[in-house]
């Protein structure tokens, strides 16, 4: 819920919009998932999965689910 209530403001960050694309792609809301893609990449179109993760090193269990569910929903890796 708490995804959604920021993708209200025009100024939401993209890490927000980016989970709640993952979750949409995970519960098989395709449609929702690219639209919520498509609407984060028209305002930072430089955005990839590899920049919104980072060089942290090997990811958790959390970070390959939003990983899985980013590329469901068309993000770019690199």
């Amino acid at each position: 819920a708490w995804g959604l209530r920021t993708l209200e403001s025009p100024a939401a960050p993209d890490f927000a919009r980016c989970v709640v694309a993952a979750c949409y792609a995970h519960m098989g809301r395709m449609e929702e998932a690219q639209a919520t893609i498509e609407a984060t990449l028209a305002i930072w179109p430089a955005l990839t999965i590899a920049g919104l993760m980072g060089t942290s090193g090997r990811p958790d269990a959390h970070d390959r689910l939003l990983v899985q569910g980013l590329q469901k929903a068309g993000m770019p890796v690199s």
